[in-house]
């Protein structure tokens, strides 16, 4: 098992909406991208310290090749190319479980 754990710290400007957006697209690939074997999305607490990432992305993929082909997918990059608009940061781990 491959778990993906991606952060994203995301511009001011329109943020709140932004992360809204981001996590409903992501959450919604879990119903169209059949490798994605778990995905979770959650912000960052309100009360945490305002430098720490906004966003995580917490995914498991059954193998390396199911991640690349996550990561490949129309769908997937769909949302990398709204993502990478309302971002100024991001941080990514992929490890086997």
């Amino acid at each position: 098992m491959i778990k993906h754990i991606v952060m994203f710290k995301f511009k001011e400007e329109d943020k709140v909406e932004h992360l809204i957006k981001a996590k409903e697209m992501l959450e919604a690939l879990k119903d169209r991208i059949d490798v994605i074997k778990f995905i979770e999305v959650k912000f960052n607490s309100q009360l945490a310290d305002e430098n720490n990432f906004d966003l995580i992305l917490d995914s498991e993929f059954e193998s390396m090749e199911d991640l690349n082909a996550y990561q490949v997918h129309e769908d997937h990059q769909e949302v990398v190319t709204f993502i990478r608009g309302v971002v100024e940061g991001r941080a990514c781990i992929d490890y086997e479980k």
